[in-house]
């Protein structure tokens, strides 16, 4: 669903249809968020009626600096099928991936404080979603999971992958 590294951040489950990016999040983990929530958070009406007075300031730098209508984390459910397009070139050279590619969402480990997100590609590599950078676009096609024996994926050769 969403990586244990996004868990104190406000959070929300994806829509099949819905386009999503890779986005590096304020604990510094990549994680997946919809441009359109980007796009909300900075309109220009909006950051006036953020003018914050100086108590107001303050309460928030106590706080740890989280906002209440921070960006959200979209969660992905294990197995949903989504189209992966603006590739990076490096991904593209080392996977032989073309501009877009099907992928399906997975979790490689059920371990505590272990990232876990992942993509696995149509001839069954895997790379975990803190490999990849900002703004690899993604939508989603089809929200269903895989049966339970397939949700998490442990063999040594797929972490060894995993970690590339």
């Amino acid at each position: 669903m969403c990586d244990y590294s996004l868990q104190g951040l406000p959070n929300r489950l994806a829509q099949e249809g819905e386009v999503l990016t890779t986005y590096r999040f304020r604990t510094g983990s990549m994680g997946l968020a919809s441009p359109a929530d980007m796009a909300a958070r900075t309109c220009p009406q909006r950051k006036a009626a953020e003018q914050r007075s100086w108590w107001q300031a303050v309460l928030h730098w106590l706080n740890g600096g989280a906002d209440s209508d921070e960006l959200p984390a979209v969660c992905i459910p294990p197995g949903a099928k989504m189209m992966m397009t603006r590739v990076p070139d490096r991904l593209r050279r080392e996977f032989a991936l073309s501009a877009a590619e099907e992928v399906t969402f997975i979790q490689l480990s059920a371990e505590a404080f272990q990232f876990r997100d992942a993509i696995r590609f149509a001839d069954g590599r895997q790379l975990l979603l803190q490999s990849f950078p900002s703004s690899v676009m993604f939508q989603v096609l089809k929200l269903a999971t895989l049966p339970a024996e397939e949700q998490v994926s442990e063999s040594p050769a797929q972490q060894e992958l995993a970690t590339r």
